[in-house]
């Protein structure tokens, strides 16, 4: 399968924001600790930059800004979002790293895998993960909530 069946690059929204001082600012906001994936999770303002850049008549409800600290002993379970439509991802630390989309959530054999170069938008219809225990990560992302969900979603960026 191409690419485009898991997920799309989106470089033009690659350093819209500062992530220093998003990471310096967290505090400022309502955060939460999610045991099962060994996340915390800070819902944080999506920045003006990158918010400009979406095409928010398509959603059905606002986007919600979340950075994410994953554990270093953890890993992110092979999972399928089901509370949110689609997710934009930016790595911070480290920027490179693989996420994985597997069959299915029972045998979990890998059919795609993609290194992040820059801010990417991923089909989490799909059973996904990141083989990353033992790797201390923290991320920006964005969940999207479509009104007419299918993938791929278009046109989800202004031009």
């Amino acid at each position: 399968m191409q690419q485009e069946h898991f997920l799309i690059e989106l470089p033009q929204l690659s350093n819209l924001y500062d992530e220093q001082k998003m990471w310096e600012e967290k505090d400022l906001y309502d955060h939460h600790v999610n045991e099962r994936y060994g996340v915390e999770c800070w819902q944080v303002p999506i920045p003006t930059n990158i918010k400009h850049n979406l095409n928010l008549d398509i959603m059905s409800k606002e986007p919600i800004g979340w950075l994410m600290h994953k554990f270093e002993h953890a890993r992110l379970e092979p999972h399928i979002d089901t509370d949110r439509d689609t997710i934009i991802m930016f790595p911070h630390s480290p920027k490179k790293y693989e996420i994985s989309y597997l069959d299915d959530l029972e045998n979990q054999n890998v059919i795609f895998t993609h290194q992040y170069k820059c801010p990417t938008l991923l089909n989490s219809k799909i059973p996904h993960t990141v083989f990353d225990k033992g790797i201390d990560r923290v991320f920006f992302q964005i969940s999207l909530f479509i009104k007419d969900y299918s993938w791929p979603v278009f046109p989800l960026l202004n031009n």
